[in-house]
C-alpha cells in the first residue's frame, strides 16, 4: 500500500502548516524551503543505494507539497480586506435557499467585475424577504460583508466547513436592501456557470418528478417525507428533511442514507453497468459509464464523498479495461489526495473523514469477518451469503466510522446491523426505480410505474426506520470525547488491526507449511 504512505505524508504536512510557526511564513518563503528540500532530495537520492532511505527522502518531498498547498490556501483565504461600510453586489444563486426561522441561507457567486470579492462565494442570510431566491437567479443585495468565524461551542467547527466548501465571507441582509437583478450568469467562469447550470438542471428533474409523483395524489403536501427521502437520496437536496425526521435516521444508525455517498453512487454504477457495459465494446461502454457517473455528480452539487466514490470508480473502470487490480486501499489513497490537492479544507469536513473511514473500514475488515463462516457454504447457499456479506460490510464500516460518530454527534447506536438489513434493500429498490424513470421518462407507462414504486419504497423505508426509532434504548446518547482520546482510540484500534493481521498471515503460513509437509512426506 505505497499511496497510503504518501496520502500520510501529504496530509501530515497540511497539519503541520496549520498548527505551526509555518502558518505565519508567507508562499515565497515556502517555495524556497520546498526547493531546497527537494533539490537535498534529489541530490541525497543519487548517493543512497538503501531502497528504505530513498522511501523516505520520497515521501519528505511529499510532506514538503502539503505544507507548501496548505499555505498557498492559507494565503488566497487571508488576502481578503473586508470593508468596514456596507458594499453593493450582485450574487448569482449557486445553490438551493433553504427556510429557516430567521430567514432565508443561501450560496451566491458574486458576479461584480469591479469588487474585490468578485468570482468568490458568499454565504447570505436574507431576512424578511418579499420573494424566495432561486437557483442561477441574480440578487442584488446591500449589506456589511464579515468574515467567517466560528461562534459554535461544540465540536462543529463553522469557519473550516465554510472554508471546505469555498465560502469567503457572511452577508446579513434585510428583505428591502434585496431586489431581483439583470441576469450575471454568463459573466462567471466557465466552471462556475457550469456548477450553476447544472443546479438549475436539477431544480428542473425535480420539479417535473414533483409533478409525476403528485398526478395522482390529491392534496399532497411539501411536508411529505416519502417525497423529501427521495429527493434526498436521488438528487442530494436535503431541503425538505426536518429536524425531526434527521432526529430519526440518526437514531437508528441511517444518518448516511440521507447524505448522498458512495453506497449511492455504486447502485448507479451498477445498474449503468448492466445497461451500458458490454465485452465486444468494453472500452467504449466503460468511457459512457465514467462520463455519465462524473455527470451525476456535477447534477448533485459534488459533495466529498460522491467525489470520493466517483474517482474509486473512475480507477475501478480503467483497471478493469487493463485488467489489474480493480479496488484496493491504494485506490482509496489516490482518491483522498486528488481531493486535497484541489481542497486542503476538506481535511476537517466531516462528510470527508466519515466516507474515507468507512472504506478502509471495509478494506481492512470486511474479508476477516465474511470467511468467519466457512467459503464453500456461503457458495452453496446464495442468498445466506448475500445477507452475510451486508452484514460485514455494516459491521466493517461501523468499526471506524464509530468512533467519528461518538466525536461529533455524541451518539452511539446498536441497531445498525438491524437497520442496515432493512433499508439497504428498500434504497436500492427507490434509487434503481428513480434512474431507470429517468431513463424511460419519455415512455407514459413505464414513468408511471416507476414513481409509483419509488413512493412505494420510500414509504416502506420511513415506515420501517419510524419503528425501529422506538427501540430508542438501543441508542446511547450524549457521549462526549475529546480528540486525544479519539486519537487514542484510533491507536488502539490500528494496533489490534495489526495484531489480527499478523496471526491471519501466521496461521495461513503454518498451514502452507504443514501441507507443504505432509507433501514431501
Amino acid at each position: 500500500m505505497p499511496m497510503l504512505l504518501v496520502v500520510v505524508a501529504f496530509v501530515i504536512g497540511l497539519l503541520t502548516h496549520q498548527y505551526t510557526i509555518l502558518h505565519s511564513l508567507n508562499t515565497i518563503a515556502l517555495l524556497i524551503i520546498a526547493a531546497c528540500t527537494v533539490v537535498a532530495c534529489c541530490l541525497l537520492q543519487s548517493s543512497v543505494k538503501s531502497n528504505l532511505v530513498r522511501g523516505v527522502l520520497a515521501l519528505s518531498c511529499v510532506f514538503v507539497v502539503g505544507v507548501l498547498r496548505s499555505g498557498v490556501q492559507e494565503e488566497n483565504s487571508s488576502n481578503v480586506c473586508f470593508p468596514e461600510s456596507p458594499v453593493v453586489l450582485n450574487l448569482v444563486v449557486s445553490d438551493t435557499p433553504q427556510q429557516k426561522d430567521y430567514g432565508v441561507i443561501f450560496s451566491g457567486i458574486v458576479a461584480d467585475g469591479s469588487s474585490a470579492f468578485d468570482t468568490k462565494t458568499i454565504r447570505c442570510c436574507l431576512k424578511d424577504a418579499e420573494f424566495l431566491p432561486k437557483v442561477g437567479q441574480t440578487i442584488r443585495v446591500k449589506g456589511r460583508l464579515k468574515p467567517i468565524t466560528n461562534k459554535s461551542k461544540g465540536i462543529f467547527n463553522y469557519e473550516l466547513w465554510a472554508k471546505s466548501r469555498g465560502i469567503t465571507a457572511q452577508m446579513y441582509v434585510y428583505g428591502d436592501n434585496a431586489s431581483l437583478a439583470e441576469s450575471k450568469l454568463q459573466t462567471l467562469g466557465a466552471w462556475n456557470r457550469f456548477s450553476v447550470k447544472s443546479k438549475m438542471l436539477r431544480e428542473r428533474l425535480l420539479s417535473q418528478f414533483q409533478r409525476e409523483m403528485r398526478k395522482d395524489r390529491v392534496g399532497a403536501s411539501t411536508d411529505n417525507y416519502e417525497e423529501a427521502v427521495i429527493y434526498a437520496m436521488a438528487f442530494g437536496e436535503r431541503t425538505g428533511i426536518g429536524d425531526d425526521m434527521r432526529e430519526m435516521f440518526a437514531e437508528t444508525g441511517a444518518s448516511h442514507l440521507l447524505a448522498l455517498s458512495g453506497m449511492h453512487l455504486g447502485i448507479l454504477y451498477v445498474l449503468l453497468s448492466i445497461i451500458i457495459v458490454r465485452r465486444r465494446w468494453q472500452f467504449v461502454g466503460q468511457f459512457i459509464l465514467i462520463m455519465t457517473i462524473w455527470t451525476y455528480v456535477v447534477l448533485v452539487g459534488m459533495p466529498l464523498s460522491v467525489v470520493r466514490a466517483a474517482i474509486m470508480l473512475t480507477i475501478y473502470s480503467l483497471s478493469t479495461i487493463a485488467g489489474r487490480n480493480k479496488m484496493s486501499v491504494n485506490a482509496l489513497c489516490v482518491a483522498a489526495l486528488l481531493i486535497l490537492l484541489v481542497n486542503p479544507h476538506a481535511l476537517w469536513d466531516v462528510g470527508f473523514q466519515m466516507s474515507f473511514m468507512a472504506m478502509a473500514g471495509i478494506f481492512v475488515f470486511f474479508a476477516p469477518i465474511y470467511y468467519i463462516i466457512g467459503a464453500e457454504y456461503l457458495q452453496c447457499h446464495w442468498l445466506i451469503g448475500r445477507l452475510w456479506a451486508m452484514v460485514c460490510v455494516s459491521v466493517a464500516a461501523q468499526i471506524t466510522t464509530m468512533p467519528l460518530s461518538v466525536y461529533y454527534f455524541g451518539r452511539m447506536t446498536m441497531m445498525f446491523l438491524l437497520t442496515n438489513l432493512v433499508a439497504i434493500p428498500l434504497v436500492t429498490v427507490l434509487l434503481y426505480a428513480v434512474f431507470l424513470s429517468m431513463i424511460f421518462w419519455f415512455i407514459p407507462f413505464l414513468r408511471g410505474l416507476l414513481v409509483k414504486l419509488t413512493l412505494t419504497a420510500s414509504s416502506l423505508l420511513v415506515s420501517g426506520i419510524g419503528m425501529l426509532a422506538r427501540l430508542d434504548f438501543l441508542s446511547i446518547n450524549n457521549i462526549s470525547i475529546n480528540w486525544i482520546q479519539l486519537m487514542l482510540i484510533y491507536m488502539i484500534l490500528i494496533c489490534l488491526t495489526v495484531m489480527v493481521v499478523f496471526f491471519v498471515h501466521l496461521r495461513r503460513y503454518n498451514k502452507y507449511r504443514e501441507q507443504m509437509t505432509n507433501r514431501f512426506d
